[in-house]
C-alpha cells in the first residue's frame, strides 16, 4: 500500500493517487489504484445566533438549501423548523456528495412577566396620577409615544405600556382610568415630639388629595420665622440652623390649593414637646 502501510485500511484526506498491492494466502498478487481529484467541504450550517425565545413568540430554524437529506431532532425533514418552546434543537444535513454536517442550538424560554401596570383606576377631577411600571425595563413605550419610565395622566381613557427587557422581549399591558369627584381636605397636627424615636418627630400637614400648591411659615412666640417651605412632605423637625428649639407653642400660616379649587389660607398653633 502507498506510504508503506500494511494495514487493510487507510484514511485519505488529501487529493492524489493511492494504490495498493495485495497477496492472498496462495501467493497470488494483484493491485489497484484510485485517484482522488476533489476534496468537498462539509455543508455549511448555522442554525441560529439567537439563544432566547420570548413567551408567546416563535423562532424559525433553517437548514441549508439544496441538501439531499435533512434530519431534525424530532425526525422531521423539512428545510424549516419552527420553535415555540425552549429546549435543545439539532439538525444533520447531507449533500449530494454524501457529505454530512450537524449543528445544535439551545433555546431558553423567557416567561411573560407578571402584572407590571396598574389595573383600572380612578382619577380625582382636576387631579393627576402617575402610571409607572412595577418592573424595570430597558425601554419603555407608552400609547402616546413617550418613552419615559412613568406617565402622568389627568384624563379618563385607555392607556398601555410596552416594555422591552434585556432579552429584547416586548411585553404590553393595558389599563383604563375614569374620572371621579373627590373630597379634598388637609389636617394639621397640634403637637409633635422631635426626640428621634421615629414617632411624630416632624410637624407636617396630611393632605387628603393632591395639592396643586403649598407654602407654610412657622414663627416662634417672638415673631421670628423658624421654618419656611413649599414642600408639605418635608415638615419642620424642631430646629433652626440645626439648633434644637425648646418646648414651646409655635404659630404656623399655610397657603395651599387643591386642583380646581381656590387658594386657601389657614393659621394655627403647634406645640413642640421635648
Amino acid at each position: 500500500m502507498e506510504h508503506g502501510s500494511t494495514a487493510p485500511l487507510i484514511t485519505v484526506n488529501a487529493k492524489g493517487s493511492f494504490w495498493v498491492h495485495a497477496k492472498d494466502k496462495n501467493g497470488c498478487i494483484n493491485s489497484d489504484t484510485i485517484t482522488v481529484k476533489t476534496i468537498k467541504e462539509l455543508p455549511v450550517i448555522s442554525l441560529s445566533a439567537e439563544t432566547v425565545l420570548c413567551s408567546g413568540k416563535s423562532l424559525v430554524l433553517k437548514a441549508p438549501a439544496g441538501m439531499q437529506k435533512i434530519r431534525w431532532q424530532d425526525g422531521s425533514s423539512a428545510n424549516l423548523f419552527t420553535v415555540t418552546n425552549g429546549g435543545r434543537y439539532w439538525v444533520t444535513v447531507t449533500d449530494s456528495f454524501q457529505c454530512s454536517n450537524s449543528d445544535t442550538v439551545t433555546i431558553a424560554m423567557i416567561p411573560e412577566p407578571g402584572r407590571f401596570l396598574t389595573t383600572d383606576t380612578a382619577i380625582c377631577r382636576f387631579d393627576t396620577i402617575t402610571l409607572r411600571s412595577s418592573i424595570p425595563f430597558d425601554k419603555y413605550l407608552w400609547n402616546d409615544g413617550t418613552t419615559l419610565p412613568a406617565l402622568i395622566i389627568g384624563m379618563a381613557g385607555s392607556y398601555s405600556l410596552t416594555g422591552t427587557d434585556r432579552y429584547h422581549c416586548e411585553w404590553t399591558q393595558k389599563m383604563s382610568a375614569i374620572i371621579q369627584d373627590c373630597s379634598y381636605s388637609i389636617f394639621f397636627p397640634t403637637a409633635f415630639t422631635p426626640n428621634g424615636d421615629g414617632l411624630n418627630d416632624v410637624f407636617r400637614p396630611k393632605p387628603f388629595g393632591h395639592l396643586q400648591s403649598f407654602h407654610m411659615d412657622i414663627f416662634n412666640r417672638w415673631g421670628q420665622k423658624v421654618y419656611s417651605s413649599d414642600d408639605y412632605a418635608t415638615g419642620w423637625d424642631g430646629t433652626i440652623h440645626k439648633s434644637l428649639q425648646g418646648h414651646d407653642t409655635y404659630i404656623w400660616i399655610a397657603k395651599y390649593q387643591f386642583p380646581g379649587q381656590i387658594q386657601r389660607t389657614e393659621k394655627g398653633t403647634v406645640v413642640l414637646i421635648r
